[in-house]
Order: C-alpha cells, then structure tokens, then sequence
C-alpha cells in the first residue's frame, strides 16, 4: 500500500489533487485517485518494487515521485506542487 499527502510550497495540504501510478514492477490496471480534505491519499497497491506516481492540481505545476514497495510493508510519501507561476 501507498500512502501519501500532497502539499503546496507552504507545506498546506492540497485537497482534490489527482494521483495516478504511470508505472509498476507489473502490469496495472489504471490507478488513479483524488486526495481528500486533508490532502492525504492511499493506493492499494500489493506487489513489491517500484512504482512512479504523477500528481497533478488546478494551479499548481505537476510532480512525479517514484516509490518503491518492499513486501507487505505500507510506503508514505509526501509530494510538494509547485504553484504555477504567470
């Protein structure tokens, strides 16, 4: 499992942000889901190895972040968007 918060640049958490799973150590069904109130996000996700998760949010630039699952362990990530600038 995959858990995770998104932030802005301030460190406040990014409520509707969209994080998908580009890639994994195997074939995936698409996998994608909107943070909630808090910014916060978890993807079931139960095979090991890497995966590259794409975060996207009105008015902010878009990240990648890889994440890298080992058993049954659960991984916490937290991706910082950029605001978009102009």
């Amino acid at each position: 499992m995959i858990q995770g918060e998104v932030v802005d640049d301030r460190g406040r958490p990014v409520p509707d942000a969209r994080v998908m799973v580009v890639s994994g150590p195997g074939p995936l069904a698409d996998v994608a889901m909107l943070t909630d109130g808090d910014g916060r996000f978890t993807l079931g996700l139960d095979q090991a190895g890497h995966y590259q998760l794409a975060v996207h949010a009105d008015g902010h630039e878009s990240a990648s972040v890889s994440v890298h699952l080992s058993g049954d362990q659960a991984d916490t990530v937290r991706v910082r968007l950029a605001p978009v600038l102009g």
